[in-house]
């Protein structure tokens, strides 16, 4: 399959972070700017269909793990030859070596 051709998986926990990150940007910025924001971060996922290794390598916390910065949050992902799968979406002052330790992925 060409790479044009992945899609988008979202995993439970990253549908999880993006209603988390919408609730605080509503309550602390606005309904207006936490619907820009989670925009901004659906369209860096969209881009990563074609450019999928734009993010940089974290096999530091699991192995074929990226990451890419969609300040103040970073989208952790996979990579398949069908998908992009979006693991997590968490603000970059997380400790997510020890997040990733701790959960299991899903």
């Amino acid at each position: 399959m060409a790479a044009d051709n992945r899609r988008i998986l979202w995993s439970r926990d990253a549908n999880a972070d993006l209603l988390s990150i919408w609730q605080f940007g509503a309550e602390e910025w606005s309904p207006e700017t936490a619907d820009r924001h989670l925009r901004e971060i659906e369209y860096i996922c969209d881009r990563l269909c074609t450019e999928p290794k734009l993010g940089r390598k974290r096999d530091d916390l699991i192995a074929g793990m990226r990451s890419m910065l969609v300040h103040p949050h970073v989208v952790f992902y996979e990579i398949s030859p069908t998908a992009i799968s979006i693991v997590r979406v968490l603000h970059q002052r997380f400790d997510v070596e020890t997040l990733f330790q701790q959960s299991p992925i899903g």
